[in-house]
């Protein structure tokens, strides 16, 4: 239920946040599908869908490189989302 904190979380994670810098640059994970994929689906819950659009591209690349599967925002949600389907 904290999307906007969620979104401001992966902003930061992933570099691109306009908050201030909380995040050391040492700590950014620039193209990390897992975090792509978080901003992607706070994005789309936000109904920003042009900019969610805007960085699927990203996390499409980001997929392709990735050793295995990634269609939840972090490891621990693996079995949540294969238990939805």
């Amino acid at each position: 239920g904290r999307v906007e904190d969620a979104l401001l979380a992966y902003e930061e994670d992933l570099g691109i946040g306009k908050g201030g810098g909380r995040v050391p640059r040492s700590q950014w994970h620039p193209d990390n599908a897992w975090g792509l994929q978080g901003y992607v689906e706070c994005l789309d819950r936000l109904g920003r869908q042009a900019d969610a659009d805007d960085w699927r591209l990203r996390l499409n690349i980001a997929r392709a490189r990735a050793d295995l599967p990634v269609n939840v925002s972090c490891f621990c949600r693996l079995k949540e989302h294969s238990n939805a389907k």
